[in-house]
């Protein structure tokens, strides 16, 4: 894996005649768009294929709404390709969805249009100082984007795109160019490159799945962890929450390989837990609670938040289990700790009135309590992440603060699941509804969800991954 950097006619048409076949592409004048879309191509017998054009002049990443369409177009390009030569036209009612592996015969990868003389030859980028020069045979980038404030969605369908990558052998990629949190190496180790080169970016798409060189966003989750990466990922023969395993173990393979804090806050974590543990002989319960614009599965709370109290005596209570099942080591611990972690900062107060043995998970880098961010409904919102990214194309001043509260709502983020997350904390209490909830499981791991240890506060709803 490895970090990469931060509606006139294409007049290009081309055959070829390696393998004694000869394709053209289908359309007026037999040219291309100058913006990314699929195309048709037929051989001198009629036989057609399809493929996709993305112009070798524009940049990568695309913009997410762009990714969005190419899906959109591929699919009734996919179905047009399969009428013309079924001479069936399909019935939107009756035909049943392909399964995540499915392999069209009619789709022409870009890296074999290229080779036809169909599409012009993109180039890797030269920026690059890759060891190797051979490209990777198979790929995935993931593109780090933020179109709205939740970081716990882009951190679990960044570990689910890693594990994926590594179940299909694809290099894996992280492309950090248009990240509103910044770069990647400001919050984590930088990842290990693989020891081939990245694709040229004409060839990298986000759909079909069968294409060499995918890519990976918040904005193509439904298309990349949908439904059928659900039927093909859950286990079928089993139930309830042993359903997920198989997608859980995907999610684990990247935190493990990805969620390296810098040095310098890896250590901190450990030295406060070390300091809560060891000096003063603690057990430690972890607690997440988000508010803002997220709000509970539960439809008697659906419209406002949990209460304080039910996460408290959940808390109380797993506790109370975990001494009542404690092995003679553990019974040194003779106090608890209540580690809190949360998006808004009045629950710190209010909880603390609660339970006196709660304190901050972290108080290293706390969410920015200054400006107007925090007004009216508690906790981070869409809103107000939307108007920090506004005040970072303000004056050089504002620009400036901005950028830095962005950044320090990232680390604190990072640095509460650090402490919440890893092993040194015994149980976690939060509301699964919310996405970092989830990621707290995959941190623990899943023994620690199946033995109780991770304790849902939010209805009746077990473990599960992305929502799409």
């Amino acid at each position: 894996m490895s970090l990469l950097g931060r509606h006139a006619k294409q007049a290009f048409i081309g055959y070829a005649t390696h393998d004694q076949k000869a394709y053209q592409i289908v359309g007026e004048e037999n040219t291309l768009d100058n913006h990314p879309s699929p195309i048709m191509v037929t051989d001198r017998r009629g036989r057609s294929k399809w493929t996709i054009s993305i112009p070798p002049e524009l940049e990568f990443p695309l913009h997410p709404k762009h990714y969005v369409e190419m899906c959109l177009a591929s699919m009734k390009m996919a179905k047009r390709v399969d009428e013309l030569k079924s001479h069936t036209p399909h019935n939107n009612h009756v035909v049943g969805h392909h399964s995540y592996y499915y392999v069209d015969p009619n789709f022409m990868d870009v890296s074999e249009a290229e080779k036809h003389g169909l599409l012009p030859i993109g180039e890797p980028s030269r920026s690059r100082n890759w060891e190797s020069k051979n490209t990777c045979r198979k790929s995935l980038t993931y593109v780090l984007e933020s179109s709205n404030a939740g970081l716990g969605n882009v951190l679990l369908s960044l570990w689910l795109a890693y594990g994926l990558a590594r179940k299909e052998g694809r290099a894996f990629f992280i492309d950090d160019t248009n990240w509103a949190y910044g770069s990647y190496k400001t919050y984590f180790a930088p990842p290990l490159r693989p020891s081939c080169h990245p694709p040229p970016r004409t060839q990298i798409l986000p759909c079909p799945h069968q294409a060499s060189h995918l890519v990976v966003s918040a904005a193509t989750t439904k298309y990349t962890f949908g439904h059928t990466f659900s039927e093909e990922y859950e286990d079928p023969y089993r139930s309830d929450v042993l359903r997920q395993k198989p997608i859980s173990d995907l999610a684990r393979e990247g935190y493990e390989a990805l969620f390296h804090l810098r040095p310098e806050e890896a250590a901190y974590v450990q030295e406060r837990k070390t300091q809560l543990i060891e000096d003063d002989g603690r057990r430690l319960v972890g607690v997440h609670i988000r508010h803002g614009d997220h709000h509970p599965w539960e439809f008697e709370h659906h419209k406002s938040y949990l209460p304080l109290e039910t996460y408290i005596s959940t808390a109380v209570e797993l506790n109370l289990s975990l001494e009542h099942h404690q092995t003679a080591q553990q019974q040194q611990k003779t106090t608890t700790t209540i580690l809190l972690a949360s998006d808004d900062p009045q629950v710190y107060t209010d909880l603390q009135s609660l339970h006196s043995a709660t304190t901050r998970a972290q108080p290293q880098v706390s969410y920015p309590e200054s400006g107007n961010i925090w007004s009216g409904e508690g906790g981070f919102s869409n809103k107000k992440f939307q108007s920090l990214l506004n005040s970072t194309t303000s004056t050089a001043d504002a620009s400036q603060v901005a950028r830095k509260t962005i950044e320090a709502l990232a680390r604190s983020y990072f640095l509460d699941l650090a402490m919440l997350g890893q092993t040194e904390t015994e149980a976690v209490v939060c509301a699964v509804s919310s996405v970092t909830c989830r990621l707290l499981a995959v941190m623990m791991g899943w023994d620690a969800l199946v033995d109780g240890k991770w304790k849902n506060v939010d209805g009746d709803w077990t473990w599960s991954g992305l929502e799409w």
